[in-house]
């Protein structure tokens, strides 16, 4: 372990060193557990790291701040999964809830973002949140809007950085999934809607109508058949 004194000023503060200091914490947060940061100190980072244990406290501050520093790299770790999981849905309103969702149930359930979260110092990581489903919610947003999925009156980011404050609303609610996917629909999507039927919708709502139309046929020839029969003499 290295005998450095923390209190000596040290000029290993490149990007280089913080790097090495933020993968070697990713390596100990695991599945975000808190557990699993339980017993991890400063000095076993720049261990880690390889850096000067001032560095290492320059940067993280004290160990009461590893799960700030934990939930920031989770962050970024689940961002990926969260775009691909948007990816499956057809229109752009389904992409918007499954990505709302998804992070509300994460964030509610991962003790190393939930805590973070709720902790009185949480603008960090809020704001990371913001920064982060900015990114994936954009394109989304963008290509609805091209397509008359979602409003387009108002600019991209501006409905991007509405749908991030919802995700904040709903994160703090701390409701099960049903629930929040039930006011993502209720509140949320109505007001980014737009008014043109899609043309990923279309092909849906076609299909609709020709059943509809197929089921009036069939009752017209019910009906034309009970009017026969009621005119037959008995």
């Amino acid at each position: 372990m290295s005998t450095i004194d923390p209190r000596v000023p040290s000029s290993d503060d490149s990007p280089a060193a913080r790097d090495r200091l933020l993968r070697a914490l990713e390596a100990r947060v695991g599945e975000g557990r808190a557990s699993e940061l339980a017993e991890v100190t400063i000095e076993d980072l720049a261990e880690a790291a390889g850096v000067s244990r001032a560095t290492a406290y320059r940067y993280f501050g004290n160990k009461s701040q590893l799960p700030r520093h934990a939930a920031l790299i989770l962050l970024g770790r689940f961002a990926a999964e969260a775009t691909a999981r948007a990816s499956i849905a057809i229109t752009a309103g389904g992409r918007i809830a499954d990505s709302l969702a998804f992070w509300t149930g994460l964030i509610n359930e991962v003790e190393l973002l939930r805590e973070p979260w709720a902790a009185p110092d949480s603008r960090s990581v809020q704001d990371r949140f913001r920064w982060t489903i900015s990114a994936s919610l954009t394109p989304i947003v963008r290509a609805g809007q091209a397509d008359g999925q979602l409003r387009n009156s108002l600019p991209t980011l501006e409905v991007v950085s509405w749908l991030a404050e919802q995700g904040i609303t709903l994160i703090d609610l701390g409701r099960p999934e049903v629930e929040t996917r039930l006011w993502i629909k209720r509140f949320v999507l109505p007001a980014v809607r737009g008014q043109a039927v899609s043309s990923a919708a279309k092909p849906l709502l076609e299909t609709c109508l020709h059943t509809v139309r197929q089921q009036l046929e069939s009752l017209d020839e019910l009906a034309r058949r009970g009017r026969e029969l009621s005119e037959q003499p008995r």
